[in-house]
Order: structure tokens, then sequence, then C-alpha cells
């Protein structure tokens, strides 16, 4: 059995990602956009400061949430769009990125708006 299987390797990691926690975060974010969209912490960063550090649907600066930022990608090309906020990108995949349904939403949200 590898050492880091057994309980002590274990007890040990638990301690070091609790003195980490930081740097083990910074770690796994970087290798999450490496692996799934080939982009560096810096350059998620620099797609934010393009956009004045905010969405670039809801205009907040200050999203909510454990991971706030989110790389929005189009899922059948893989193409970076921009930053979002996770309310944003959550609305998005709800909607199935189709823009008819977030049209038709939109309408009836307005109409509802209009009557109260």
């Amino acid at each position: 059995m590898l050492w880091r299987h057994t309980d002590q390797g274990k007890a040990w990691k638990l301690a070091y990602r609790k003195r980490n926690k930081a740097k083990e975060l910074y770690g796994a974010r970087q290798n999450q956009y490496k692996m799934r969209y080939g982009l560096t912490i810096e350059s998620v960063n620099d797609i934010l400061v393009f956009q004045d550090n905010r969405c670039i649907i809801c205009n907040t600066k200050s999203p909510k949430g454990k991971r706030p930022w989110h790389v929005d990608h189009d899922h059948n090309t893989g193409t970076i769009r921009s930053v979002l906020c996770y309310a944003c990108n959550q609305m998005i995949g709800f909607a199935r990125e189709k823009p008819s349904i977030l049209r038709m939403a939109a309408k009836y949200l307005e109409y509802h708006h209009a009557q109260s």
C-alpha cells in the first residue's frame, strides 16, 4: 500500500490542505482553467480587466458564491465568450444556450411586471 493511502498519509494530506488552503485552491483553479479551456488564471484575469472587473451580462462587480467567476464558452465549438458571474452563467445553462428561451423569459417577466 502506498503511504499516501494509509491513515497517516491521509491525515498529513488533510493537515497540509488546511494549512495551505489558498495555495490548494489556486492550484486547483489553475489546473481547471488549463485543462478545460487552455487558459491560465492570468489570462482569465486579463479578460476580467477588459470587462472592467464586471459580469458582462448583469454588470455586477461582486458576484456571490464559492466560485464567483465562470469562464463562459460555447459548448458546441469550445470558443471562449467571456467571464460571467455564477448566476448569469447558470441562467445561460438553464436556458440551454438558446437565445429564444431567454427572449421568451424576458417577455414573460415584462408582461407580468406591467400587470403589477
